[in-house]
């Protein structure tokens, strides 16, 4: 019984070689599935297999499964609210309050001061605050395909904050008078871009945590989101009414407000995420010719 013991605690690792299937000379994967002792006694298997026990830490020897991925959270870094993942749940609780926020001082703005009549209204709600919405493919491919200084989510998300911020700003602070139709616009569509371009960031780390996620708890994280979404919405347009017809704010006051609140709530936040660094990525052409084949796939065109 003994020597049956002493037998199984030396196997051997197991590597599995996985061929290319892309037709290039590179060499193929190999993924370690099981680790023994007898070659390796010095290391225990974290260091064998670079498995990670520290929240929002990356063993730098660690290798993905897939060479273009970086190494995300285990199954016990999935929580959201611990310090290196807090700015999720900040980021969504904010969008939520920046959507509703400036409605009604906006529409009072358009009404009131630039006398805009009802059909540039709906060039404003529709075109220009609209527009950004549908380029949310392409802030994802810019950050899958051109990482800054090796990390795709952080620094994206932080420039995104920021434009958001500089274009509420200068639309609240009176540096610029009171603007516009043209000037106002072109400030609108910089700050919901920005925020677009966060939100695409914030999406994609949250797709990513999922992936630790337990089978029992699937889905926990994208739900919290959500509701805290949804909350920061509705808070959002009632202080936005109330500091309107109760207080008597000026609506670029409130622009400015709007301004402060993603450089007060996420600048702090973002500088305690963990975004993991990633040393080699796809290449535009190869990440291209992948997103268009999986928009012009069977699996794509059956849901149709």
């Amino acid at each position: 019984m003994a020597d049956n013991t002493s037998a199984s605690s030396k196997m051997e690792p197991l590597e599995v070689e996985f061929p290319n299937t892309d037709n290039t000379n590179s060499s193929p994967d190999r993924v370690v599935l099981l680790g023994g002792n007898s070659s390796l006694d010095l290391m225990d298997d974290e260091e064998q297999f670079g498995l990670n026990t520290t929240p929002g830490k990356c063993i730098s020897t660690c290798r993905p499964c897939c060479k273009y991925m970086p190494c995300y959270p285990g199954v016990n870094e999935v929580n959201i609210f611990t310090p290196g993942n807090i700015a999720i749940p900040v980021f969504y609780c904010m969008l939520g309050f920046l959507l509703k926020f400036p409605y009604v001082a906006l529409r009072y703005y358009l009404i009131e001061t630039i006398k805009a009549t009802p059909s540039q209204q709906a060039i404003v709600y529709s075109v220009v605050m609209g527009m950004p919405w549908n380029f949310k493919m392409i802030y994802g491919f810019i950050s899958d395909t051109c990482p800054i200084r090796g990390r795709r989510r952080k620094p994206y998300m932080f420039g995104g904050t920021i434009c958001c911020s500089i274009s509420w700003l200068m639309f609240g602070s009176g540096i610029l008078g009171s603007p516009g139709m043209g000037l106002m616009c072109v400030l609108l569509f910089t700050a919901i871009f920005g925020m677009i371009f966060a939100d695409v960031m914030a999406d994609a780390l949250v797709v990513e945590r999922m992936k630790g996620e337990q089978s029992d708890k699937k889905g926990g994280i994208q739900s919290t989101c959500w509701m805290l979404r949804f909350s920061g919405s509705f808070f959002g347009f009632v202080m936005g009414a109330v500091f309107m017809d109760g207080f008597g704010f000026h609506p670029q006051a409130i622009f400015f407000l709007q301004g402060l609140v993603p450089l007060v709530t996420m600048l702090p936040p973002l500088y305690l995420l963990n975004d993991p660094v990633v040393d080699g990525y796809q290449g535009k052409w190869v990440r291209s010719t992948e997103l268009g084949n999986a928009i012009g796939g069977h699996a794509v065109a059956r849901r149709r």
